[in-house]
């Protein structure tokens, strides 16, 4: 009979563990080796699935220890590394002659980068995570803007604050992007290890509108690592771009997120229409380049967008997976069109060419310049092709009453302005 918990049998402690706050799982690591033991695994999975890192020897090294540890390193399913650099001219320091904070982080960080040893550490990591049969996403993040604590949402970074210390990013570093996903790709090939997917955490404002193009060869190393000679996607390969508008707060992401085990496409607060007066990145060329072109050859069987501003692009994107398009999910998105037939064009898309196992609306809205209505404002579910084709139906019928109501309140209002101009009280 157990007289205390730590008496309790090996499978009851790991129910204990299992139900801990994942905040408390590394106290209880350090309780007894019979707690480390149980918590152990419990503490990686929670903590350490998608660690980040930045281009430092105390940092890779730490990447590599981690992916070698025998029960943390089959926890590991994706790491980023920080795209950003110390700027070439703070090397020219000698420490011991008054030297600041940036440049001891450039004089570490840049004789590191140039002899290669940034590479041999990472396919050292890789090789660590074949031996544990681990397939990872890899990534690139703005470490300058997720960094920024005035937003309170810091993630953080292991050798983050070793190297950089309060050094500010934003003044004293510089991007690298491309060269930092090159060094991941080199890494990879000479590991022979292979991965799942690839992410980018990069920085997007209204005013600059590009992402990927504002770092010089970014672009064309994403498009020749993800998409293939014929203009598609390459298979086995995830996507996942996420454009942080750090001038918001809390910290604003726009994401384009491509599954490739599901083939299913989300897209989150951003514009999918043909008008460019938007104040969310668009899914064109300027903004993605050749991926928004692979992303309508591909097909899709589950297509989601949440928060975003929608029109006749956005219906062309349906029709060009009708074939393959079983799963549709709607929420919260703007439907921006100066001709009301747009929406009706995409309900009937919806209705007549696909072919649903599911579909959800839920806060759909068209709008132009005139008047706005909700097409559909609480959830609309759907489970069965018969009952979409219904559905959709009875919802051309409604938007088109919505659509003659608010037009005929329009033109009243419009006469009754009229009125009070041509004739003052």
């Amino acid at each position: 009979m157990a007289t205390n918990i730590s008496s309790c049998p090996s499978e009851v402690l790991h129910m204990i563990a299992s139900a801990a706050e994942s905040a408390d799982l590394a106290k209880l690591r350090l309780v007894s080796k019979q707690w480390y033991d149980v918590s152990t695994k419990l503490f990686g999975l929670a903590k350490l699935r998608h660690p980040r890192f930045v281009i430092s020897p105390y940092s890779l090294q730490g990447l590599v220890d981690l992916t070698a540890h025998p029960i943390l390193g089959p926890c590991v399913q994706s790491f980023e590394i920080g795209l950003y650099r110390m700027k070439k001219h703070l090397v020219n320091a000698r420490p011991d002659h008054g030297a600041t904070h940036a440049n001891i982080a450039a004089l570490k960080q840049f004789p590191f980068e140039q002899t290669g040893m940034h590479v041999i550490l990472l396919a050292e990591a890789f090789t660590n995570m074949s031996r544990h049969c681990i397939v990872p996403t890899i990534g690139l993040f703005d470490n300058a803007a997720c960094a920024a604590s005035r937003h309170g949402q810091h993630r953080r970074v292991y050798g983050h604050d070793e190297l950089y210390g309060s050094v500010s990013l934003s003044r004293h570093g510089t991007p690298r992007a491309a060269q930092t996903l090159k060094a991941l790709i080199k890494a990879l090939s000479s590991s022979r290890c292979s991965i799942s997917g690839l992410s980018l955490d990069l920085e997007w404002t209204p005013l600059a509108r590009q992402a990927l193009s504002r770092h010089p060869g970014l672009l064309e190393a994403v498009q020749e690592f993800v998409i293939s000679d014929s203009g598609r996607l390459k298979s086995g390969i995830d996507l996942i771009l996420r454009l942080l508008e750090s001038t918001e707060i809390p910290l604003v992401s726009h994401v384009l997120e491509v599954r490739n085990q599901t083939r299913t496409l989300r897209l989150e607060k951003l514009s999918i229409e043909d008008f460019e007066d938007t104040n969310m990145p668009q899914l064109d060329q300027e903004t993605f380049g050749l991926i928004t072109s692979a992303l309508y050859h591909d097909q899709f069987r589950g297509i989601t967008v949440q928060d975003c501003q929608i029109g006749a692009s956005f219906t062309r994107l349906v029709r060009a997976h009708s074939k393959s398009l079983r799963h549709l999910d709607i929420r919260n998105s703007d439907f921006y069109d100066d001709k009301f037939e747009g929406i009706i064009d995409l309900l009937a898309v919806i209705r007549d060419e696909l072919i649903l196992e599911s579909m959800s609306l839920c806060g759909l809205r068209y709008l132009n310049s005139y008047i706005s209505f909700h097409v559909v404002e609480e959830e609309l579910l759907m489970l069965s092709p018969e009952h979409a084709s219904t559905t959709v139906d009875d919802l051309i019928k409604k938007a088109q009453a919505e659509y003659r109501e608010n037009t005929r309140i329009g033109r009243a209002w419009n006469d009754e302005s009229e009125l009070a101009e041509n004739h003052p009280s």
